[in-house]
């Protein structure tokens, strides 16, 4: 008898915790509920679907609709922008199999902006804005296509008179979805590649759109070349993009255009600096935005050297001002094993390692 009491003690302040653990868990989902009360909901359709939105500063859900491969997602990428995705549906006709097929991707269909208050401001619409899907109508467009296996690039000098324009194969990249929600802005890259009446790619043009979280548009001009989706200085002052060659199957490892960079004043709506490449052996990169800076950081790489890792530009927007110097492999691999513990930004290291130095005009 004494056995079952002394076992009834021992264990009777962990059914006591138990106890109150449960209730205090009970008590935490009660509760929240009606804090997310407090939150106005906000119903739009997508796809033909009404949805419930509560703009928290990072909403995010999905539409799982029935014969729909892959859902549809709604997500705030910044307290107040709100990214809506829509189908795209093609279809085609497969000579091996002699069968017709649909091919369906989840694509942007539109931006919501939203003030404080959860009132709509604006709303871009993606396709809406895109220069490209309606050109004359002897081009056909492609949206949303790329066939890297189907296609050859041929150089200017290669073209032929009697094989003009065909077609436009579009593509669309909208920057920040959810990964960059720090950035007060949102980059829009349209890019049209040019193919001939023979399926040969004659080149490409791309136009470039920044908007506010407002959803006013602050920059807009197209490039005859492809370009990568710009960063913008954390004040809206500038921005960087790559020019990038166009690569296919047949011509993978090939630079089929100048590659090279530009910096643009946003508010000018001027050209500052253009670098373009004439080194084999090196490659742009996309551009990117020190995190602790804003500075923009672009780079050419030395992918065949031992010796040399990159040749890399650093732009302060504030100050104007433009750093660039060759990186070797063993400084890279130094900066990478120090960069939390004793870097942190590239501003850090041009302090330490010298580094060229322009200060760029707006002649």
């Amino acid at each position: 008898m004494k056995r079952i009491w002394i076992l009834l003690i021992m264990i009777l302040p962990c059914m006591v915790a138990s106890a109150v653990e449960i209730n205090i868990a009970e008590e935490v989902l009660d509760i929240t509920p009606a804090i997310g009360d407090t939150i106005v909901p906000i119903r739009i359709t997508v796809h033909g679907v009404q949805v419930e939105i509560r703009l928290n500063g990072k909403f995010s859900t999905e539409i799982h609709l029935e014969d729909h491969e892959y859902p549809l997602k709604i997500w705030e990428s910044r307290p107040g922008v709100l990214f809506i995705q829509k189908y795209h549906v093609r279809t085609g006709y497969n000579e091996r199999t002699e069968l017709h097929f649909k091919y369906e991707l989840p694509v942007m269909d539109r931006i919501e902006f939203y003030d404080s208050q959860h009132k709509l401001q604006s709303i871009f619409d993606v396709d809406a804005h895109n220069p490209y899907l309606k050109p004359n109508d002897s081009i056909k467009v492609m949206p949303y296509f790329f066939d890297s296996e189907g296609i050859r690039f041929l150089p200017e000098d290669e073209h032929l008179a009697d094989d003009g324009l065909g077609s436009h194969w579009v593509h669309t990249i909208v920057s920040g979805n959810g990964s960059e929600s720090k950035s007060k802005f949102i980059e829009v890259t349209y890019t049209a590649y040019e193919v001939s009446k023979s399926n040969k790619m004659l080149g490409a043009k791309s136009t470039q759109v920044v908007l506010d979280t407002e959803g006013s548009k602050l920059f807009c001009k197209e490039f005859p070349y492809k370009t990568s989706t710009p960063v913008v200085a954390n004040d809206g002052s500038h921005l960087l993009f790559s020019i990038l060659p166009i690569e296919a199957a047949e011509n993978a490892g090939m630079k089929t255009q100048n590659e090279g960079f530009e910096i643009w004043d946003i508010d000018k709506a001027l050209r500052i600096y253009r670098s373009e490449n004439e080194n084999p052996d090196m490659w742009i990169a996309e551009p990117v935005k020190d995190e602790l800076t804003g500075w923009l950081c672009v780079d050419y790489t030395f992918p065949n050297s031992i010796e040399l890792s990159r040749h890399q530009y650093l732009f302060d927007p504030q100050e104007e001002v433009l750093y660039d110097r060759i990186i070797t492999t063993s400084e890279m691999k130094e900066f990478t094993v120090n960069w939390f513990k004793k870097y942190r930004s590239w501003k850090s290291i041009v302090e330490l390692i010298a580094f060229r130095k322009q200060i760029l005009s707006h002649d």
